[in-house]
């Protein structure tokens, strides 16, 4: 016993003296990055209470016309609210934030307050939109002002902006592990901002934690099929990557291509957000009618309203609940809604939304294929998104959190495969291929001021 103390005297000697330097950096790392985690989930708590709150709106129309001028009214006052208080609170919010950790900026504070309240009302009035890009610009506008306010260098700064995404990240999804590479991973598509890791992992850990114990959530609530790898799957998994892959490229091409055109189009931006809320209703009521031509319920055409969380869940525990003709028009409606939400203005994220899109595309890439069209739901939601952001480790990781770690080995196959088919563009389009090279379509991607 003396020895072993001894042992653990001469170490913790030198740690806090001979290494004074490195353990005071250890410890103000841990409880910065402890203080962004904690903020950000707070900000994530509130941010979903609200939301809880105010989409009962949809459930609680009993005249199903009036639906269809929820986005419009919903995306009007989005717009009216981002155009006059803060413009960069436009859209998905993640491009801005990584933008910002390139160009060493700081985001105005009001961003967040701004940002919460517009993306609450684009998805309560049912914008195609999800929860994650809101609060991963939140995190960041947090992380960099916090660090302002503390008087951190521009380099500190920086890694804090990591840790704020990272934990908003694992809040929104409940991913501690995937929420601490997330960061990491998405600001380059070809490297990895390792020395920003350790903190990251701290912040998004304490944003999980702070997340369980004031709002504990479930976001599948549905019995996960059983599998098991075995060699043979390699085969259903390689085609589903390529498919995720280039429904992906669509996706983002739809998606900035629409968001090009109306960042041109000079008009306030409250008037831009409304015809794409226009859009979205436009969407709905098409694919209202075929649901009908399908023998389903008229209200199946509302699907594409918000998060979609049920419909991902319905595609896992009961895959062929919807005719295949129904569900390819349920693909395109989804890209289309998502395009003319967020790409004329509307604030709210692209996660949620590529997880439906890639659960749809996976069930019917299983039933033509033959194989669990369940598990091909799992896979392909997860993985289509980690394909379109270029971040495979991360998406391999949140699927093993959310669905279950035997999902792991399809995962990074599949996530791998989509981000080599379209790794010439992402639907980050601030995020740069390495810390030297920026993307090609990069230089497209602008901010009204």
């Amino acid at each position: 016993m003396s020895r072993i103390k001894t042992s653990l005297e001469e170490h913790l000697k030198f740690w806090l003296i001979e290494n004074k330097d490195t353990a005071i950096r250890i410890l103000k790392w841990l409880a910065l990055a402890s203080l962004i985690g904690f903020l950000v989930g707070l900000v994530t708590v509130i941010f979903q209470i609200g939301l809880i709150e105010s989409i009962g709106i949809l459930g609680s129309v009993k005249v199903l016309w009036v639906l269809f001028f929820l986005p419009p009214l919903g995306l009007f006052l989005s717009g009216l609210l981002t155009g006059y208080v803060a413009p960069e609170a436009r859209g998905s919010g993640a491009s801005e934030i990584i933008k910002a950790y390139h160009e060493r900026a700081t985001t105005r504070i009001r961003v967040i307050f701004t940002k919460l309240i517009a993306s609450i009302i684009t998805i309560t009035f049912g914008g195609s939109a999800g929860r994650e890009g809101p609060v991963i610009q939140m995190g960041g506008s947090i992380s960099t002002n916090t660090g302002k306010k503390l008087g951190v260098s521009f380099a500190d700064r920086r890694i804090l902006t990591l840790c704020g995404m990272s934990a908003a990240f694992s809040t929104v999804f409940l991913s501690p592990l995937a929420g601490a590479l997330f960061s990491c991973e998405v600001v380059f598509r070809d490297d990895l901002e390792y020395y920003g890791l350790l903190p990251a992992s701290v912040s998004s850990l304490v944003g999980f934690i702070t997340r369980r114990l004031l709002l504990p959530e479930r976001l599948i609530f549905v019995t996960i099929p059983e599998y098991a790898f075995e060699p043979i799957h390699i085969l259903y998994f390689l085609v589903l990557g390529v498919c995720c892959g280039l429904v992906g490229s669509v996706y983002i091409k739809i998606l900035h291509h629409l968001d090009e055109l109306f960042l041109r189009w000079d008009r306030p931006e409250y008037i831009r957000t409304l015809v794409g809320g226009v859009l979205t209703s436009f969407i709905a009521l098409a694919l209202c009618i075929l649901s009908v031509l399908s023998n389903l319920d008229f209200s199946e055409g509302f699907r594409i309203y918000s998060l979609g969380w049920e419909t991902i869940n319905l595609l896992i525990e009961s895959p062929l609940y919807f005719p295949l003709v129904f569900l390819m028009f349920l693909l395109i409606a989804k890209i289309l809604a998502t395009a003319a939400t967020i790409g004329t203005g509307g604030s709210g994220g692209i996660v949620s939304p590529s997880l439906f899109i890639g659960a749809v595309l996976g069930v019917l890439i299983g039933v033509f294929l033959g194989f669990n069209p369940g598990v091909m739901a799992i896979v392909g939601a997860v993985c289509l998104f980690a394909a379109i952001a270029h971040i495979p480790i991360t998406g391999t990781l949140m699927c093993g959190e959310i669905f279950g770690f035997e999902f792991i080995i399809p995962a990074i196959l599949v996530g791998v495969i989509g981000s080599w088919i379209q790794r010439e563009d992402s639907i980050y389009r601030t995020t740069l291929i390495s810390r030297r090279k920026p993307l090609k379509v990069a230089h497209k991607y602008r901010i009204i001021k």
